[in-house]
């Protein structure tokens, strides 16, 4: 059973004392959440109550990532039905619009863009501002994965697949880019957890399929002897895989990270050992409850981690879509 700790037990506590629907900060005690606080998503129902319909109208604005992918769209998605679900008009804007249109709450996708002003401007009105599918700084609350436990899932899957030991590598994003770095030290620390594995070594590269191709057909010449090889996300895998395909080295494992949909067709094929899934749509899903929650008056933490699981072919048709 689930451990509850006592911080996150006290912000139970305060949002069951102010139960009743807010829009504006003035309807809502400013209760801040203890610093750094973070919530499984699984935990919210027992820690908070189930999510209740609002008491009127409520509209929110969406503002998704400039360039969406597909993980993207499935996160919009997400959204989406959510916010039918519990009645809430759902309106997607660009950055600049966002709140020109008085939401009662904003849901965003990080991306990079300069969100200060908009999130400083949204707290002063007290339209609760949720950034979805990663951590936006000055947001009230992320929903977003844990980033170095991708890669300690990854590790601990492949001290299953080799308990009697084997030299593993892996294969990680631009050095710049947080996540990469978060996944990257995840996967080294749990590694140091089990002595019959030995990392052999650890190859950045921008992330792509071709890159990755490249790296893993000279990791093979300088390490021929590695069993297993993580990916930072399911692009990478691929080229790991058509690498080890034209080296014919058919007995090396690759996991990779982010169960998208290539990743998904991956498994299925039997291409890949594995992969660290994330699920955008509940991440859209959960945001839309958030804000309801935020709306509420419940204090939550500042950090909903959403669900991430180990998908292996075996699995795979345990999450049959991109909502299990």
């Amino acid at each position: 059973m689930t451990s509850i700790s006592p911080a996150l037990l006290a912000l139970a506590l305060a949002a069951l004392s102010c139960t009743t629907t807010a829009t504006a900060a003035e309807r809502c005690p400013d209760r801040k959440p203890p610093a750094n606080s973070r919530v499984r998503s699984s935990q919210l129902d027992d820690l908070f109550g189930k999510v209740a319909p609002a008491d009127r109208p409520l509209r929110f604005v969406v503002v998704p990532p400039a360039a969406p992918d597909a993980e993207a769209r499935h996160s919009l998605e997400g959204l989406a039905a959510e916010a039918k679900r519990f009645d809430v008009a759902l309106t997607t804007l660009p950055r600049e619009a966002a709140l020109a249109a008085s939401p009662d709450a904003l849901l965003f996708a990080p991306d990079g863009g300069d969100w200060k002003g908009i999130l400083a401007d949204a707290a002063k009105r007290g339209i609760p501002t949720v950034a979805v599918g990663a951590q936006g700084p000055g947001a009230r609350l992320s929903v977003a994965a844990d980033q170095p436990l991708f890669g300690a899932m990854a590790a601990e899957y492949l001290h299953e697949l080799f308990p009697l030991g084997a030299g593993v590598a892996q294969l990680s994003g631009p050095a710049g880019a947080p996540e990469n770095a978060a996944r990257a030290a995840g996967f080294a620390k749990e590694i140091g957890q089990y002595p019959t594995l030995q990392l052999a070594d650890s190859v950045a590269t921008d992330g792509t399929k071709d890159r990755a191709r490249d790296a893993v057909t000279a990791l093979m010449a300088a390490h021929p002897d590695i069993k297993a090889i993580y990916a930072g996300n399911d692009d990478m895998a691929a080229g790991a895989v058509e690498a080890l395909k034209g080296l014919k080295l058919f007995d090396v494992v690759v996991v990779g990270t982010g169960g998208t949909d290539a990743g998904r067709a991956a498994l299925a094929q039997r291409a890949t050992k594995g992969t660290v899934a994330r699920f955008p749509e509940k991440e859209g899903g959960i945001a839309v409850q958030a804000a309801l929650r935020l709306l509420a008056c419940q204090t939550l933490p500042a950090w909903i981690v959403s669900p991430q699981v180990t998908m292996t072919p075996k699995s795979l048709e345990d999450f049959a879509s991109a909502t299990q």
